[in-house]
């Protein structure tokens, strides 16, 4: 009985915490996975699937976790024309950002350049073999104002 408490804690921890331990290094491997595996992947972080967006040129599919403000996303998009894959992840938690930023300069990835867009969403870019990555940051003034964070992977297919 005594041991009972600690596994259903355990338990809740886990299931609570499955949608947010994505890092780096399985962004990379994402990022090798066919749609079908993809979809298996991060169903199984916690994810559902929220919608496909296609023209011509490329396909996104999005999943997301959690509610409101602490909603997480993931894509998977395949850009036909340009032949490249692109796995991105947005979240509004600051951490989990500076994590990812830790991550990339333990793994080699060379900083680049940055660039301010004209909707003031910030971007630094990082190269290593055939990935680039992007983070990006922005304030979303559509709701409680609240920056969110994005980190994109490009890997070239050629």
């Amino acid at each position: 009985m005594k041991f009972i408490l600690p596994i259903i804690t355990l338990l809740l921890f886990t299931i609570t915490s499955t949608g947010q331990n994505v890092n780096l290094t399985e962004m990379i491997k994402l990022n090798n996975l066919g749609i079908e595996e993809f979809d298996t992947s991060v169903t199984r972080k916690g994810f559902t699937y929220k919608e496909t967006q296609k023209n011509d040129s490329a396909e996104s599919t999005v999943y997301k976790n959690g509610k409101g403000r602490n909603t997480s996303y993931i894509t998977k998009a395949i850009y036909k024309t340009d032949n490249w894959e692109m796995v991105s992840y947005q979240t509004n938690d600051e951490s989990t950002y500076l994590k990812f930023k830790t991550e990339l300069k333990n793994l080699g990835f060379n900083y680049v350049g940055k660039n301010v867009s004209d909707d003031d969403t910030i971007m630094f870019y990082y190269k290593k073999d055939n990935l680039k990555l992007t983070l990006s940051s922005w304030l979303n003034k559509a709701e409680e104002k609240y920056t969110v964070y994005e980190i994109s992977i490009i890997k070239d297919k050629d």
